[in-house]
């Protein structure tokens, strides 16, 4: 997300209204997961597994 929004910052500082709209369409369609376990290494096998 951080670069994504970083990706996104024009030099002025603005942000025009087609550029916010390319960007929360990009937020939009971004594939996310929610994690639920009860340890830490049953969390890093979940995150390798949905980075494949």
């Amino acid at each position: 997300m951080r670069g994504l929004l970083n990706g996104a910052l024009a030099p002025g500082g603005d942000l025009s209204g087609a550029a916010f709209e390319v960007l929360t369409q990009l937020i939009g369609s971004a594939k996310t997961y929610r994690l639920t376990y009860s340890g830490l290494d049953e969390a890093v096998q979940l995150i390798t597994k949905a980075c494949r």
